[in-house]
């Protein structure tokens, strides 16, 4: 899924320059090319017009790679093993700081089929749960190209596994913001 970001800035101070952009209404600051796997250092550079081309690097750096979905470093991941089954998952790990403290709890996958599974897999745990309770499940679904994958694993665990939908209440999301 491709996040939206605004484009880079970039801030000159005497004391401390560096680029920034927002991302859900979070500045987030970039202070050298470290991050980008690029020796761009503003802060070390001699003069304000070397400190301030350093900056002009950065921050051209910084726009192709948030058009390219870039994610910070310190965001931390982690391969996570999934006990259930046999592949792998990548998993953030919070830390204080984070641009996504305070979010859904998001995992990302090697490819869109492993995690299209994990979320029909989900998604079939909860109607599951909400059967077991003798209670409605109230899904809000996409439309479109990208959840067909989950939709098809949802058919094979109705086919193969005998998930029931007679609980199941759904609001589909055509348009939404």
């Amino acid at each position: 899924m491709k996040q939206i970001y605004t484009k880079p800035i970039s801030f000159y101070n005497k004391k401390r320059s560096f680029c920034y952009f927002y991302f859900n209404n979070k500045r987030i600051k970039i202070y050298n090319g470290k991050c980008l796997n690029k020796n761009i250092y503003p802060n070390k550079e001699k003069g304000k017009k070397g400190t301030i081309d350093s900056l002009n690097k950065l921050r051209s750096l910084l726009d192709n790679e948030l058009k390219n979905n870039w994610i910070p470093e310190n965001i931390k991941i982690t391969y996570e093993q999934e006990l259930e089954t046999s592949y792998k998952t990548l998993k953030k790990i919070d830390y204080e700081g984070s641009i996504f403290k305070e979010r859904i709890n998001i995992k990302f996958f090697e490819n869109q089929r492993l995690g299209s599974i994990k979320a029909a897999k989900e998604i079939a745990k909860t109607i599951k749960e909400r059967q077991s309770l003798n209670k409605n499940c109230v899904l809000g679904l996409a439309t479109g190209s990208s959840p067909i994958d989950t939709y098809s694993n949802l058919i094979r665990i109705h086919k193969e596994e005998g998930l029931s939908f007679k609980n199941v209440i759904t609001f589909n999301l055509d348009e939404y913001l």
